[in-house]
């Protein structure tokens, strides 16, 4: 699928296992450093956008990378189950979405 090109790995943290092993943790990701500051927006799910979300992001945004910060804001974990044609979704501004990558480059410096 095309949104599994996009590595979201720069925005996650590395911690060891009880195994010692380093992986991926998505608790300590920085997410608490996202901020909606802007007004935010809606959009409807459409069918074609069921298990797409970076169909959706590129329809809102022109954009396919934003598609796993939409999933977050509107807590859609599973892209089959979570997602309902119809469904209204909150979407952030995209102001509000470059404040989080600049705010996640400063936080990685320190």
């Amino acid at each position: 699928m095309l949104f599994n090109k996009y590595d979201r790995t720069s925005f996650l943290t590395k911690a060891r296992n009880n195994s010692d092993e380093l992986e991926w943790d998505m608790l300590l990701s920085g997410w608490d450093l996202f901020k909606l500051t802007k007004p935010i927006s809606f959009n409807v799910i459409k069918y074609g956008d069921i298990g797409r979300p970076d169909i959706l992001s590129y329809r809102i945004y022109d954009s396919s990378k934003y598609w796993w910060i939409l999933c977050k804001v509107n807590q859609i974990d599973d892209v089959w189950n979570d997602m309902h044609v119809g469904d209204d979704i909150i979407v952030p501004d995209l102001i509000d979405i470059e404040n989080y990558y600049a705010a996640i480059k400063r936080f990685r410096r320190t």
